[in-house]
């Protein structure tokens, strides 16, 4: 999988808010001010019935039995990632008009200047995608500014969700659920298997705890011919934080809290974050982590001898490795000494979620393209597509009965034993802490002090220190 149009999606929540290295919900003000002005425009009207606004028909398009005969409606939907989820995502919006004549959707890619603080433009406009992908985490930045749709008003909400994992959903405090689950990818280690036998190690047994790895990664890294342990991501981006630290700290935590649960201050100073900055620090001090910026996996390309990785992993690998590429898997080290929680990796999930029309007073027409995105998006959500998805991706659906599934399981035979094993490592994931609005905000300070560890700047506690006090910062400032 091509990781630079995977960022796209994976961006768009910092995009909204953020200055050039961003992190959601620390966007300008007058852009915040533009989206809470909009809001109040119509937020007077919000929860009032259906009525003559568009055709005059007085329908409840949000809970009508039957839309065979809604009027035309016609909802945008963005396709992002690889050129391979773009031919599929062509593929869907054709066989979903087919099944309902009377929808329109509008596909097209994801433009590339969402990559930066435009895409609120896009909604002001009306003119950006009306089913959103989006992360959970991001998802709050949206319920913020109250741009998102309650996906639990829909009458069959419940039935959706019946069908989908539990642990990879959420609903926020308000007693609402702003996105439905789509995709899951756990968080692994991978290893070069030809390199652990070069140096004796045995591929059956991967490092599982600090020292271990510190054992392996001296024994591997070998700078005069390019080779290293690892090559974390280096980015100055706040969702970068989320896969090169975030599993490791939920492994030596065996939790995901991070923020307090009344939201109001920051918990991640302990010494379980401690050890996980001072594993890193540890790598690049030693000079066993690669400190360069890339765009292809070194992994993949055979420079480094593990990697922190997800399932999209077992495509990449399959489309880009070369022929005798060999590789295991194992779980996130732990510190030495720790035992393994309930949890001990984190689970990025991928949802959808509604964008609301704005500028678009309550009534007929606004209720008419919620309905065609909900439509949309069980269309998505169904076992035929989730299968589709997970065949040109890698990447799991959220199904609860994923690998049962019958409509799923000849894609798992495909991926072979990879695809059973990793989600058999990875079962003990969990997504984010969901405890704060401002969830994106605070992963910047943390990211930023990872970056301060690998360049030397500062030490592991005195990093931390800092992250801790530039995030309570930032909560208390909200």
């Amino acid at each position: 999988m091509r990781k630079s149009r995977r960022l796209t999606a994976l961006c768009m929540g910092m995009i909204l808010c953020s200055g050039l290295l961003g992190g959601c919900g620390t966007g300008s003000e007058e852009t915040k001010e533009s989206a809470e002005k909009v809001q109040a425009d119509t937020k007077s009207q919000a929860g009032t019935e259906s009525d003559s606004s568009g055709t005059g028909t007085g329908t409840d398009w949000i809970t009508a039995e039957d839309i065979s005969n809604m009027p035309e409606t016609t909802i945008r939907y963005w396709y992002y990632e690889t050129p391979e989820r773009i031919e599929l995502g062509q593929q869907q919006v054709e066989e979903f008009m087919n099944l309902h004549p009377n929808i329109k959707v509008s596909g097209s890619v994801a433009p590339d200047n969402t990559d930066n603080e435009m895409l609120m433009t896009y909604i002001q406009s009306r003119t950006n995608s009306n089913i959103h992908q989006s992360l959970n985490i991001e998802d709050l930045w949206y319920v913020n500014n109250g741009l998102l749709y309650p996906l639990n008003n829909f009458p069959d909400f419940e039935e959706q969700m019946a069908r989908m994992d539990p642990d990879l959903n959420y609903t926020w405090v308000d007693g609402n659920t702003y996105s439905i689950s789509w995709y899951t990818s756990p968080n692994v280690m991978f290893y070069n298997k030809k390199m652990m036998e070069e140096i004796k190690w045995d591929p059956a047994n991967p490092p599982r705890t600090y020292s271990e790895y510190y054992d392996f990664a001296q024994k591997v890294t070998d700078p005069d011919n390019k080779r290293w342990a690892i090559a974390p991501w280096m980015g100055e981006e706040w969702w970068r934080w989320q896969f090169t630290m975030y599993p490791f700290y939920i492994a030596a935590n065996g939790g995901n809290q991070t923020v307090a649960e009344d939201g109001a201050s920051v918990i991640f100073n302990n010494e379980n974050m401690r050890k996980v900055y001072e594993f890193y620090e540890k790598l690049f001090d030693e000079g066993w982590a690669y400190k360069e910026l890339w765009d292809i996996d070194p992994f993949i390309t055979g420079q480094t001898a593990s990697a922190r990785g997800q399932s999209d992993m077992l495509a990449s690998i399959k489309n880009s490795a070369a022929e005798d590429f060999e590789f295991v898997m194992g779980p996130i080290p732990v510190p030495d000494g720790t035992e393994r929680g309930e949890v001990d990796t984190y689970g990025f999930v991928r949802n959808f979620c509604i964008i609301d029309e704005l500028g678009v007073e309550e009534g007929e027409e606004r209720d008419r393209v919620r309905r065609a995105s909900w439509e949309f998006i069980k269309f998505l959500l169904s076992d035929e597509q989730c299968a589709k998805d997970f065949a040109v991706s890698g990447e799991y659906p959220c199904l609860k009965d994923v690998q049962e599934n019958e409509t799923i399981r000849p894609v798992f035979e495909q991926f072979g034993e990879s695809a059973v094993e990793l989600l058999e490592i990875g079962k003990n994931s969990t997504i984010s802490d969901m405890n704060t609005l401002h969830e994106c905000d605070i992963m910047l300070p943390l990211q930023t002090a990872f970056l301060k560890v690998a360049y030397g700047e500062m030490g592991a506690q005195e990093a931390l220190d800092w992250a801790e006090a530039e995030a309570n910062k930032i909560l208390q400032s909200k």
